[in-house]
């Protein structure tokens, strides 16, 4: 049997290792694979494109409710577009 220690200080923790451990958690929460919370964040990425960057220094619960609830934000973004337009 072979074990091996890993030093906690050698270890490289980069945003894309941060994003991946995010992504993981609301695969977990919503009870879905990883490729349908990727798709998730694409279709978030067109609404709010400077959120995906900024992912891997979210918290994952805000991630987790963000793409959960995708189509609410939709919606109410949609609304607000529509009032702006018809209050001009």
């Amino acid at each position: 049997m072979f074990v091996s220690q890993t030093n906690e200080r050698q270890l490289s923790w980069d945003d894309s290792a941060a994003r991946r451990l995010i992504k993981v958690h609301v695969a977990r929460k919503l009870d879905c694979d990883i490729d349908y919370v990727e798709g998730r964040i694409q279709q978030l990425g067109v609404l709010l494109p400077d959120l995906v960057g900024k992912l891997e220094r979210m918290k994952a619960d805000l991630v987790l409710e963000y793409v959960a609830n995708l189509e609410v934000g939709v919606s109410t973004m949609t609304d607000d577009c529509i009032i702006r337009v018809y209050a001009c």
